[in-house]
């Protein structure tokens, strides 16, 4: 009997394309979602820390931007600084991520999405 694997999803339930990721990893057979909907949970700067580091990141990097130019009005500003300032306004946060055996991802694609449902088929890890 094949046990099922928890995918823990942070996502903005704002955002089509995340609402889109979490339908997506829903319909995988081989694991349980453990969905984290930003727009109901709040997330203290030092978890929004903890996910920069576990995504191998600098804190700028976990921004949600489109635009150099935001990038660039950022540059300057401490990693406390944009922790409080990701925690004021979250939508500001980078979404999906997905951690999956320890292992923490942004979730860019549909296609990161195979990978994580195949590890399962055919018993190899990510």
């Amino acid at each position: 009997m094949n046990k099922k694997k928890e995918i823990v999803l942070i996502y903005n339930s704002g955002n089509k394309k995340d609402r889109e990721a979490l339908a997506l990893l829903t319909s995988l057979s081989n694991h349980i979602v453990n969905e984290f909907d930003l727009q109901k949970n709040n997330l203290t700067p030092r978890q929004i820390a903890e996910f920069a580091y576990d995504l191998g990141v600098d804190t700028i990097d976990i921004l949600d931007h489109r635009s150099e130019d935001f990038r660039e009005s950022y540059k300057n500003t401490s990693d406390d600084d944009l922790l409080k300032i990701i925690n004021n306004n979250i939508t500001l946060l980078k979404t999906p991520i997905i951690m999956v055996d320890g292992k923490t991802e942004f979730f860019k694609t549909p296609y990161d999405a195979h990978p994580i449902d195949l590890e399962m088929k055919n018993g190899n890890k990510l």
